[in-house]
């Protein structure tokens, strides 16, 4: 859990001495009540969760028993593949998956919906298409198209 609790601090932009874990949990534990105090919501996302060994899911199951006046404090997000719903079946991850308050997948694009979102993708910063796609990316034998920004 020492590395876990180095790289959520690290993750938050919180200073900590001192290596064991008693330390680093109290520190994490000191930054989520000042959060707590100043009615900020604390959230951690971990993208890629998929990557995560079994071990590892299991300690962050621990930190969200950090609380405040009976609040939870800390709330978790998992971001991942599909490997990750793979990996949250395993018996040793049952606590972790009972603590599971909502989970959502994603389904795959279909051509249509590629298209759409080829489209709006380079439009939402501000780049225009030189030339306007014919054919979805998908599929196609030519260019969709080209954009710049």
């Amino acid at each position: 859990m020492d590395k876990l609790l180095c790289w959520v601090l690290r993750a938050f932009n919180q200073e900590f001495s001192g290596s064991s874990r008693v330390d680093l949990y109290d520190a994490f534990t000191r930054f989520l009540i000042e959060q707590y105090a100043k009615k900020r919501r604390t959230v951690l996302i971990i993208d890629e969760a998929q990557n995560l060994s079994s071990q590892v899911l299991e300690e962050l199951r621990m930190l969200p028993n950090i609380n405040a006046d009976k609040y939870m404090v800390l709330q978790l997000i998992l971001v991942g593949q599909t490997q990750l719903r793979e990996l949250m079946r395993q018996p040793e991850l049952q606590q972790l998956r009972q603590r599971v308050s909502a989970d959502y997948h994603l389904k795959a694009l279909d051509e249509n919906e590629t298209r759409a979102y080829i489209l709006h993708r380079p439009a939402t910063p501000g780049a225009t298409w030189r030339s306007s796609p014919k054919r979805p990316a998908t599929g196609s034998t030519g260019p969709a198209g080209a954009y710049h920004g």
